[in-house]
């Protein structure tokens, strides 16, 4: 496996792997790998000659400072992983280089960013756009995965971002969950054991929430949910939303449910932490 941080590098070995007629699989990251992020690797692997992934906690997506300090890193033990699984390029850049002073590239992301992880994360999916784009400008791959636990972030990349580049497919992975049931997060790291046991408990809620939909008005359930999380003394709930799959528009009473996802955002202890999941 190859590590590259120079982007002039990077540039150089994508432009010699796309002479050779090499098909070129991107997976970005924030690093603090976990089952998720190497079930795309995986995909990514089995669709093309070359698979890179990108490790860049990327300061512009965390509207909360705090968050971005706090976020793991663990450099080495990514490395192994990756290694492990047959990457074939790991792209480790710094701001820097990802972002130079004359890099002002921004996105008119309109009701896409107003809603869910929009409304209560003010700037974070310009952040993410940002980086995404450029990281799809040094590599220009073929293919892009993206984990579907961040659905609302996957929309925005396939929808604003990727139109930019001609030929980029934007693939993306149902959410990998632990044993528990709780969503793959990287900052489940930063749960206690009670935390945890406490959040994997938020999934169960969360189907059941969904099946309410066409049952029970809208805020009946929003209520129920809320009164549920309210028994577990490390939760706190922030939004739960039912959205069209294709749209993020609300769900209209009288629609069919099954068009529709339920979105959940909620705290344990002092970490945020979200999940999705489809209305069957």
């Amino acid at each position: 496996m190859k590590i590259i941080q120079s982007v002039a590098q990077m540039v150089l070995t994508m432009q010699d792997f796309r002479s050779k007629n090499k098909s070129i699989g991107f997976v970005p990251t924030m690093g603090a790998l976990h089952e998720g992020h190497l079930a795309l690797v995986r995909k990514s692997i089995s669709e093309n000659d070359i698979t890179v992934v990108s490790i860049f906690v990327n300061p512009l997506q965390f509207n909360n400072p705090d968050d971005f300090l706090k976020y793991p890193k663990m450099p080495e033990k990514d490395r192994l992983m990756l290694e492990n699984e047959g990457c074939d390029v790991l792209f480790t850049p710094v701001k820097d280089e990802i972002f130079p002073p004359e890099y002002k590239k921004s996105f008119q992301l309109g009701y896409w960013d107003t809603v869910m992880e929009g409304a209560f994360r003010p700037g974070h999916f310009q952040g993410v756009a940002r980086v995404v784009y450029r990281l799809f400008e040094i590599i220009q791959p073929q293919r892009a995965y993206f984990g579907l636990k961040d659905y609302q972030q996957f929309m925005i990349i396939s929808r604003v971002v990727a139109p930019y580049f001609q030929d980029l497919k934007i693939l993306g992975l149902e959410t990998v969950r632990e044993k528990s049931g709780l969503a793959l997060s990287s900052r489940n790291l930063r749960l206690t054991p009670k935390q945890y046991s406490q959040a994997s408990q938020v999934p169960e809620l969360l189907k059941k929430a969904a099946d309410m939909l066409g049952k029970k008005t809208l805020q009946e359930i929003k209520e129920w949910f809320k009164a549920e999380l309210s028994k577990y003394s490390e939760l706190r709930p922030e939004y739960l939303e039912f959205a069209h799959a294709d749209t993020l528009q609300p769900f209209v009473e009288g629609d069919t449910p099954s068009k529709y996802r339920v979105f959940v955002s909620f705290y344990a202890g002092e970490v945020r932490l979200i999940d999705n999941m489809a209305v069957q």
